[in-house]
């Protein structure tokens, strides 16, 4: 469903427009529920509220006439300190503005990529979580998250950060503390 939408939490409001809606919500939810939203003003009501509010303004025929609609919202609303929009213009970003050649021009791309047996392995074999000590032990490097954290053996309390590489989240860093 092509569709503007506006997102709130308590008194403050976003304004997105999306090809698929539901998909769209799902990606604002699952990154501010990981701490990693874009959008700090989104993140912060999110830690506040623990939840957003998603409803449709308005669905649309086409995905142009979805942004022109969302200007149209931000011109009236960017002055307004409720509104959470950071960028006061549209950018109609995402995979739908990519054409249908660029992206078979990426998947072949990425085949090729994985097709190396040497980007295979160098993948696949980096660690996936790196216990780093407080107190100064030396680090420690596991493969997987819940064999770093069977590791502790005792219940700690700890905070995980997830450090990004390329646009994915590979390594886990706990940092631990024991009570």
């Amino acid at each position: 469903m092509i569709a503007v939408y506006r997102i709130s939490a308590g008194e403050q409001y976003y304004f997105g427009s999306a090809v698929n809606l539901e998909k769209r919500s799902r990606e604002h939810v699952n990154k501010a529920r990981l701490g990693t939203h874009r959008n700090f003003r989104l993140q912060r009501v999110w830690d506040k509220y623990g939840k957003f509010d998603v409803e449709v303004i308005e669905e649309c025929d086409t995905h142009e006439q979805a942004l022109e609609l969302e200007q149209l919202l931000l011109d009236v609303t960017s002055s307004d300190r409720l509104c959470m929009n950071i960028r006061k213009s549209v950018s109609g970003g995402g995979s739908e503005s990519r054409s249908a050649e660029c992206r078979a021009k990426m998947s072949e791309a990425g085949k090729r990529y994985w097709a190396n047996p040497e980007n295979r392995r160098s993948r696949t074999s980096t660690p996936k979580a790196c216990i780093i000590h407080r107190d100064g032990e030396e680090p420690k490097t596991f493969s997987t998250l819940t064999e770093a954290v069977e590791s502790v053996g005792r219940s700690p309390s700890w905070g995980c950060t997830k450090i990004k590489r390329g646009g994915r989240c590979d390594v886990l860093k706990l940092n631990i503390k024991y009570a």
